[in-house]
């Protein structure tokens, strides 16, 4: 069976996908092929369909920090599946590449805990800023969470954030109301 039969049996193979929903930026045109991998056989896969297409590939990740044109991409994009979502963190730790970034890191607590403060804080003022979310004395590595954690809350649609002007703190602002509905912009 052939790496195209085999991932559109399995569900995992998308024609004409428009991409601006699966990206941060939610704008942008459809991919020709769309591929979700959940293991090495789908990676084959769409290696596979590229090579005998003589199509480019494009790694997309979870669509965070890329731009697709409204023409979209005429090649071969893979998306990481929930087969990829594993993370083990100890000694050496490891995440696959559908793992959130902000659930990777932890100084003491992990990037969800960080998100779980973040939306309580959210609730209580509905304007903060950066700065008050972090301890007095804080480590690089709770800084690098806690922003980690804000860049996905406002990808969740949870959040909002302003910035007068370069390395000014960051002003946070809740979208969310009592009753689950987001607010308008400002």
């Amino acid at each position: 069976m052939s790496g195209l039969r085999r991932l559109r049996a399995a569900g995992r193979l998308g024609e004409d996908v428009a991409l601006g929903p699966l990206t941060t930026y939610r704008f942008g045109g459809p991919a020709r092929y769309l591929v979700t991998i959940d293991g090495e056989q789908d990676l084959q896969d769409a290696f596979e369909i590229a090579t005998d297409e003589g199509l480019p590939l494009l790694p997309l990740g979870r669509g965070s920090n890329i731009v697709v044109a409204d023409a979209g991409f005429p090649g071969v994009v893979l998306r990481a599946g929930q087969g990829l979502s594993h993370r083990s963190i100890g000694e050496e730790s490891v995440a696959g590449a559908a793992v959130q970034l902000p659930m990777l890191a932890g100084d003491g607590a992990r990037g969800g805990d960080q998100m779980e403060m973040i939306i309580d804080r959210a609730g209580r003022d509905k304007v903060f800023t950066f700065s008050s979310l972090l301890p007095e004395h804080s480590t690089l590595r709770t800084l690098v969470v806690t922003f980690l954690a804000i860049l996905e809350l406002v990808r969740m649609k949870r959040i909002s954030v302003t910035q007068n002007a370069a390395f000014t703190d960051i002003h946070c602002r809740s979208c969310i109301l009592e009753n689950g509905l987001e607010t308008p912009d400002p």
